[in-house]
């Protein structure tokens, strides 16, 4: 039986990512990875050698609560939980973009470069002014607003 009209094929062609933004979708992965391993690594064992301190079975309890202090002031200085939300949040980003550019034809170059755009922004949203304070910046707008 012949089908009138145009036979549609039903094959997607995959377009390929452009390296740098596949390379900057896997560090962004990888640091989500390493910061999210971090935060629980360092917390678990600050939390676990606190309690070990707490209950003074060792002659060492004011090394292991050193430790801990150690741990929690690692936490509070270098922020993991905050850098793996800021580069989960941009992953997500640019892996929806990714997919949708290597499948959707309409969708186009300057939107996958936008989504990365984003996801720096996403990333960088805590900054330091010069005296030191910390600070949220807002993501300008450089669109127009329809």
């Amino acid at each position: 039986m012949e089908s009138s009209g145009e036979e549609h094929s039903h094959q997607t062609v995959v377009r390929q990512l452009p390296d740098e933004v596949g390379v900057r979708r896997k560090e962004w992965w990888s640091h989500f990875k390493f910061w999210r391993r971090f935060y629980f690594s360092v917390g678990t064992l600050g939390a676990a050698v606190s309690a070990i301190a707490a209950i003074n079975v060792f002659d060492s309890s004011p090394y292991l609560a050193a430790v801990a202090s150690i741990c929690f002031a690692i936490l509070g200085f270098t922020h993991p939980e905050r850098n793996y939300l800021q580069y989960v949040r941009a992953w997500r980003i640019l892996d929806v973009a990714c997919k949708r550019y290597q499948y959707e034809h309409q969708f186009t170059m300057e939107r996958l470069l936008d989504a990365v755009e984003q996801g720096e922004r996403l990333i960088s949203e805590f900054e330091y002014t010069p005296e030191g304070r910390q600070e949220t910046k807002s993501p300008p707008t450089d669109k127009p607003s329809a």
